[in-house]
């Protein structure tokens, strides 16, 4: 199915991490030790697509539970596993606290 002109074969990966300037503060220390309260910092999805489209469009929802306030990296990585080739964006977003 690959060789035939114009079908599409990729794998797309995205992630947003924390990145703060530390990345455990203080009390997110004594928190996950003393309490084992589960934090969480990031979160990573790949899936692959195939079709016979020669621009193949896709709605992406970033479902996630991250409630910890600050800065995050948005990660966006396409692989064209037929040409093996790779392009990669990232771009930074802040998580405000609800008041």
């Amino acid at each position: 199915m690959n060789d035939i002109p114009g079908n599409t074969d990729y794998t797309v990966e995205y992630s947003i991490q924390y990145i703060g300037e530390e990345e455990y503060s203080v009390i997110d220390y004594i928190r996950r030790l003393i309490v084992n309260e589960k934090q969480e910092l990031g979160v990573t999805t790949i899936f692959t697509r195939r079709g016979i489209d020669r621009d193949e469009s896709s709605f992406l929802r970033l479902d996630h539970n991250l409630t910890k306030p600050g800065p995050y990296q948005l990660t966006l990585k396409v692989t064209d596993n037929i040409a093996k080739k790779t392009v990669e964006k990232s771009v930074l977003l802040r998580l405000f606290e609800e008041k």
